[in-house]
This record gives structure tokens, C-alpha cells and sequence, in this order.
């Protein structure tokens, strides 16, 4: 994928949509399920892709489907499982738990092989985590928002790295103002090999999306463009 431009993005890219899965790409839709999405779920949180599959998560579950939109297999996950990534035939599952125990761990990382088969998860930790994406060694992940009452506007976001193979935290967490508000933390990440794309649940007309290096440092922020329930480019 070419550097991050909002209409290369657009072009190669397959996200998921509040309420519906549905992928574009040259302005036509290739992707749509053939299937209900559970009604016991809320809406998609997070969407990545294989040559041979389209995986995304809905809050409770986890879907493999092919690119014809049928489903090839549907599993429970951990409430709530948030965004995803693929590389090398493993889906890396970001997961912020919905109801921690006061003063408990609020999340952690869990890796599937191709057919949805829990292979391993990180250590707990003190933070909830949604967005994540892989480059290189390294996972790079959101940790929330840096503050008590996360659905109110704010502008500081906790992130950190990960090593791929221990899933153990790279450094510290980094607290981040990206100069525009948000609410809850990142929530999504991708990248086009070079950098990062945050994508938030912004406020009023935006941005709601920044262009990051991979030390958390903003290049700039993107107008126009949002893909906060799941993004990933095309193989």
C-alpha cells in the first residue's frame, strides 16, 4: 500500500460500518455479508483481512468469512473484543473489558490462528485496549483515553508497543494530544507500512483521524476520512 493519502485509503481499503460489513474499493462494493449479523451483539468493532478471508468483531463474537460474504466460521470472543489485525496467518484481537472488576485488569491481547482457534494471550493489564496493528516486530496498540470519564470529549489518548513474539510491553505507555477531540481512546489502527493511521470516535466535524510515525508523533491530522469500526488494506 502507497503512503497514506485519504483517497488511496478509500481505494484500497476495506472497513466496516456502524450497523453492516461492507467493503469498497474503486468506488464499487466488492464485499457484503450473505448473513445476519447476532442481534445479541452491538455494532462491529473492528474488521482485517487475509488473501483468503475477511475477519471482523462484533463486541461478543468473532466471524471468519469468505470473500463471497459467506460465513466460514462464527465464535464467541471476549466481551468486548475491539479491533483486529492480520499477519502471517495470525489475527492479533485487541480486547477492553466490558465490566472489570473495580480496580482489576481492563485488558489484553489474544492471538488466533486462521480459523479462529485461541493460540495465546498476553498478560493482563491496567488498560483497557482497542486499536491495533502490526509493522515490523512490533505491535502497536491503543490503551484508552487518558482520562476517568473516557465518553466525555477529551483530547489525551494512551498508546504503547508490544513485541510480537512475548506480547510484553516495548517502553512505556506514551499519553498523546493529537490537538482535536476525541472520545474513548483509538480505535482503530492501520498502516501502509511506513506509519500510523488513528482513527477516533471524534467530535463535531473532526478530524477524527491523525497520521502518526511510529513513535506516536502526529505528521497530521486527516479531514474527511473515518474508519473508527475497522480498516484494513486490501491484499
Amino acid at each position: 500500500m502507497r503512503k497514506f493519502d485519504v483517497k488511496v485509503v478509500m481505494t484500497y481499503a476495506v472497513w466496516a460500518a456502524a450497523v453492516a460489513v461492507c467493503g469498497l474499493t474503486r468506488g464499487a462494493e466488492i464485499f457484503g455479508t450473505k448473513f445476519d449479523l447476532d442481534s445479541g451483539a452491538s455494532h462491529v468493532q473492528g474488521i482485517c483481512c487475509s488473501d483468503e478471508a475477511v475477519y471482523f468483531s462484533q463486541d461478543k463474537f468473532l466471524y471468519k468469512c469468505d470473500w463471497a460474504g459467506n460465513l466460514v466460521r462464527k465464535v464467541a470472543a471476549v466481551n468486548h473484543t475491539g479491533d483486529l489485525c492480520w499477519s502471517e496467518g495470525r489475527l492479533y484481537a485487541s480486547i477492553c473489558l466490558r465490566k472489570p472488576e473495580p480496580g482489576g485488569e481492563r485488558g489484553f491481547i489474544i492471538v488466533y490462528d486462521g480459523d479462529l482457534n485461541e493460540v495465546r494471550r498476553s498478560k493482563p493489564f491496567m488498560r483497557p485496549a482497542d486499536g491495533i496493528v502490526r509493522l515490523g516486530d512490533v505491535l502497536y496498540v491503543g490503551l484508552g483515553s487518558n482520562t476517568p470519564d473516557p465518553p466525555k470529549p477529551h483530547r489525551k489518548n494512551f498508546f504503547a508497543k508490544f513485541d510480537l513474539k512475548t506480547l510484553e510491553m516495548i517502553g512505556e505507555m506514551k499519553s498523546v494530544d493529537y490537538g482535536f477531540e476525541t472520545r474513548f481512546g483509538v480505535q482503530d489502527i492501520a498502516t501502509d507500512g511506513k506509519n500510523l493511521l488513528f482513527m477516533f470516535y471524534g467530535v463535531g466535524d473532526g478530524p477524527w483521524t491523525a497520521i502518526v510515525d511510529t513513535d506516536f508523533n502526529l505528521i497530521r491530522p486527516v479531514h474527511g476520512f473515518t474508519a473508527c469500526n475497522g480498516l484494513d488494506p486490501l491484499p
